[in-house]
């Protein structure tokens, strides 16, 4: 795991230097948030990503989150569980485990998956009125100077309506959360067996 850490810093750092290094955006988290909505399984429909944000799903299928509350903890810290199978349906599963912390208010946190590295500002910005159907999670953070960041459409399905699926990409465009342009990719879903 940490040569995959090594290469995603090499890779985000050689992105600061051949492109236009962006910021991050800091858009209000959705009105009416409560971690509660956010809590249990979410089912990722697609996402916008910079390189170094993209390391860690590389080759992901079937990929979904759990977000649980810490126990024993009153100020939203959440832990936070990524799964995935590795280049197709029936491959190998893969588990990112992180946590979300020090929430400045409803709906946002810091997002810290290894204590060797930086924390990123994690945001849910758009969630049906009781969470239980879409979301859009944005996630952005600096290291060494060089930018990435995560727009993730989320939903409590593992298929989305496309209407659905487009208007949440226009609120987040609204938001000017992709200063790259970079294209939307769909979570490979075909064949995929969730646990």
């Amino acid at each position: 795991m940490f040569g995959v850490l090594v290469f995603a810093l090499a890779v985000a750092t050689s992105q600061a230097f051949l492109f236009n290094n962006p910021t991050c955006r800091f858009p209000a988290p959705a009105k009416g948030f409560k971690p509660s909505m956010y809590q249990g399984r979410w089912y990722e429909v697609g996402k916008i990503q910079t390189a170094g944000g993209a390391i860690f799903q590389e080759g992901c299928h079937c990929s979904y989150t759990e977000i649980e509350p810490v126990k024993n903890k009153t100020d939203g810290e959440q832990k936070v569980e990524n799964f995935c199978r590795k280049y197709g349906p029936d491959g190998e599963r893969s588990t990112v485990d992180g946590k979300l912390f020090n929430m400045k208010r409803p709906g946002e946190w810091q997002q810290s998956f290894f204590p060797f590295v930086p924390p990123v500002d994690y945001r849910i910005i758009v969630i049906d009125d009781k969470g239980a159907e879409y979301a859009i999670e944005y996630d952005c953070g600096t290291t060494l100077s060089v930018t990435n960041y995560c727009i993730h459409i989320l939903s409590r399905t593992p298929t989305l309506n496309e209407e659905t699926v487009q208007m949440l990409l226009k609120k987040a465009n609204e938001m000017d959360l992709n200063p790259e342009n970079l294209p939307f990719e769909r979570t490979p879903i075909e064949n995929c067996k969730y646990d």
